[in-house]
């Protein structure tokens, strides 16, 4: 992957998961059309383990709208204990788009992602009982590399009877959906984690047919000249996607318990 990508996550750091396959120390979406890496030591996480914990934070509706596809974390880990990385995917047909998006659109998703307001405004559509097991969220700098179609932003926040947690992240826009890659620890482990957490999320491809269109004109070349997006499905994608990730290992104790 290339190099700038590096500088970039490296910098957000500072400033602050459907059908798959296993091949080596790589994981695949076949439905979605992507791959990652897993660092040695690690392990995927069975998908029945993070449905289970859906099935309790969830309603029905809300699952069809938050995918997370894919998991990893260390193999001699508990599940879903800190650290462990997550793939959520918003297809765009879901937000009713018959196109990919543009340009245009990276940068009014980077724009509300850095409002003052996106991280209160989906905390205040969480139930109340999650809503209250964080406290003193802070977002850091969102850094757009739009040649490559990705941003990374970072998260850190209190959490009730964990301490604090950090969610470091990268999304990609890609021709059919836009796929965050999100990195969860407890923040005085960062270090530690942190070559994980770089090896993971540098990792992340696209399958070639799934890579966004940059040609000027495409098939959805008249619907891209329409107009811009609805950008609130998509802030909360990221935002609220990175919060629920943040809870999985909460949530997953609790239920066992």
């Amino acid at each position: 992957m290339p190099t700038h990508l590096t500088r970039i996550v490296c910098l957000a750091f500072s400033l602050l998961f459907a059908a798959s396959t296993t091949s080596g120390d790589t994981l695949r979406s076949n439905r979605h059309g992507y791959t990652i890496d897993m660092p040695e030591g690690w392990t995927r996480i069975p998908p029945e383990v993070i449905q289970e914990v859906f099935d309790v934070m969830l309603d029905e509706s809300s699952q069809n709208r938050i995918v997370f596809d894919l998991g990893t974390q260390p193999a001699d880990a508990e599940w879903l204990d800190y650290p462990y990385a997550l793939v959520q995917v918003q297809n765009y047909r879901a937000m009713g788009l018959d196109r990919q998006i543009t340009v245009d659109d990276f940068e009014r998703v980077v724009s509300e992602l850095t409002g003052g307001n996106a991280a209160q405004n989906v905390g205040d559509r969480m139930r109340d009982d999650y809503r209250d097991m964080m406290s003193d969220i802070k977002i850091g700098e969102v850094q757009l590399d739009v040649p490559n179609r990705r941003y990374t932003w970072s998260l850190d926040t209190e959490v009730q009877g964990v301490g604090p947690v950090r969610a470091v992240t990268a999304g990609h826009f890609g021709r059919d959906a836009m796929i965050q890659v999100g990195f969860y620890c407890k923040r005085d482990e960062w270090e530690q984690h942190h070559d994980a957490a770089i090896h993971i999320i540098e990792s992340f491809e696209f399958d070639t047919d799934r890579v966004f269109d940059s040609r000027p004109a495409g098939r959805n070349a008249a619907s891209q000249r329409a107009g811009g997006i609805p950008v609130r499905p998509l802030i909360f994608f990221a935002m609220g996607g990175t919060l629920i990730g943040l809870f999985l290992f909460l949530v997953y104790r609790t239920f066992k318990s």
